[in-house]
């Protein structure tokens, strides 16, 4: 292990509140006992002399993939280690993702995501777009679920060709809402997809 950084959200909105005003809107506020624990973490990553990563108008997810990005692109390897589905976006040779998941940890790559996703990592983005997020309130397509969503991204492989040909999406609903509300698809897309610039 070369290099280490821990990241974190940034304070106040990211560019995805100025995308869709419900997005996260759901979300309870952080407990007082995870603040505390928020200050201690910073206290010892601190002494530790370990960086501390933010970036303002971007989630810690956005910096995260961008950072090991640069670091899959100038020959290194990168692990990302996170339970975020939104992460699993970046891997590719050079970047794998270490996450903890109902009580396992799972160290994915390509392959490993799509085993576990039942798609590639370059649509995960679209997966959620489809499936949506409730963590993140990312409303996705109604009626749509997982198996759903992989059936339609192996067949047509992108949102745009889905959108495309939604008279032959099965079922009826899900079609009528393809194409009724492609911009509401594409946006969900979006807001799942990490801005690594």
């Amino acid at each position: 292990l070369q290099h280490v950084a821990v990241v974190f959200d940034a304070p106040g909105k990211s560019f995805r509140d100025d995308l869709f005003a419900e997005y996260k809107a759901h979300r309870p506020p952080t407990p007082d006992d995870l603040k505390i624990q928020y200050h201690r973490v910073k206290e010892l990553l601190g002494i530790l002399r370990v960086p501390m990563v933010t970036l303002d108008g971007f989630e810690a997810d956005d910096a995260l993939a961008a950072l090991a990005l640069r670091a899959a692109e100038s020959g290194g390897e990168a692990l990302v280690c996170s339970s975020d589905k939104d992460l699993l976006q970046i891997v590719r040779p050079g970047i794998k993702v270490l996450r903890e998941h109902l009580q396992k940890t799972e160290l994915l790559d390509e392959q490993g995501v799509f085993e576990k996703m039942g798609v590639r990592p370059n649509q995960i983005a679209a997966y959620l777009g489809i499936v949506g997020d409730t963590a993140d309130n990312i409303p996705g397509v109604p009626g749509c679920g997982a198996k759903g969503a992989a059936k339609l991204l192996a067949e047509y492989g992108t949102i745009g060709a889905i959108i495309a040909n939604a008279d032959a999406v099965k079922p009826a609903k899900v079609a009528e809402f393809l194409r009724t509300q492609p911009e509401a698809v594409r946006l969900s897309e979006k807001l799942a997809t990490l801005d690594t610039d």
